[in-house]
């Protein structure tokens, strides 16, 4: 009997082990390209990473108001968000400057791990240049602590109690420095006439000094 308890407690001590070594998730803000020019459309994925047993996440960002404008927002496929793949939405706004997305399971095979896209916007630059912030401003996500235990608990993680990472980007717009030109070497056809041109001036003058020379030495001897 007491070594069935020391079997137990040993089982329980490895769960909570294992449970506190949990990775702790990640925001992340992946944009398609690093730099844009006026009018362009860029596209940013909203990632979730490092999750374990993620059944629930609230994910708002911004982006600069000044030079960048939200077209469109699309559902990724880290968790569902609809009822007939086992998920639903909470909670959605979507405006110029700023939008919010949330997403729960219902069915607990569609629990999430690892990283994945929670949703993706499309924005349009809308200024000549300078530099972009685009920064998460809420995120909260939801862990099951046992996905096979009858009652179900969670692991809570968001930012207000700083038990997720973010990491926020940037977008660099109309500041891409010219290519340098090299100097193009002069046209060797060019080099040639100059200098057959130089040459037959030389044999010009020197065949005019030597007819006066004759001319002269013909009026001596006359």
């Amino acid at each position: 009997m007491r070594y069935l308890k020391r079997i137990a407690v040993l089982l329980i001590v490895l769960s909570s082990t294992h449970i506190q070594a949990q990775t702790t998730p990640t925001i992340d803000i992946v944009l398609g390209q690093p730099e844009a020019n006026p009018g362009e459309i860029v596209r940013a994925e909203i990632y979730i990473r490092n999750g374990v047993n993620i059944g629930g996440a609230d994910i708002g960002i911004a982006v600069d108001e000044t030079c960048l404008r939200i077209i469109n927002r699309t559902t990724g496929t880290y968790l569902p968000s609809e009822n007939a793949a086992g998920g639903f939405s909470p909670f959605s706004e979507l405006h110029d400057h700023d939008t919010r997305f949330a997403a729960a399971i219902t069915d607990r095979t569609k629990l999430a791990n690892g990283d994945g896209v929670f949703y993706t916007v499309d924005m349009q630059v809308t200024c000549e240049n300078g530099i972009a912030p685009l920064t998460v401003v809420f995120a909260e996500l939801s862990a099951y602590k046992d996905p096979s235990a009858d009652q179900i608990e969670f692991i809570a993680y968001s930012m207000a109690t700083e038990t997720v990472n973010i990491v926020n980007t940037q977008l660099t717009i109309g500041m891409e420095a010219p290519p340098l030109t090299n100097p193009q070497p002069l046209p060797i056809i060019p080099i040639v006439l100059i200098g057959l041109t130089a040459v037959g001036i030389g044999i010009l003058i020197t065949a005019v000094v030597i007819l006066r020379l004759r001319m002269a030495d013909d009026v001596t001897d006359s």
